[in-house]
């Protein structure tokens, strides 16, 4: 009997170390400096890095269709969700 709840226990630590968690890829938004306005679209899937031109006290809005965990800034520090615009 006892011998039975070790194997059951070794495969369910098995089965269980091979459904490991898949991190979703990530986007790294770059200011560039001296930058202007500007905007990016495209497949946010790739885990490209993009460069968003942006000019003094303009704001960076997300849209997303619900896929986006979190945005974290150059220092990796999250962002805040400010809710819809």
């Amino acid at each position: 009997m006892k011998s039975k709840v070790i194997k059951a226990g070794l495969v369910g630590v098995i089965m269980s170390l091979s459904l490991t968690a898949q991190a979703l890829p990530t986007s790294q938004v770059v200011f560039a400096k001296g930058s202007y306005c500007g905007s990016y679209t495209g497949d946010l899937s790739k885990g490209r890095v993009f460069k968003i031109w942006l000019g003094y006290n303009q704001e960076l809005v997300i849209n997303t269709d619900g896929h986006v965990q979190s945005v974290r800034d150059s220092k990796g520090r999250r962002l805040a969700d400010h809710g819809d615009y």
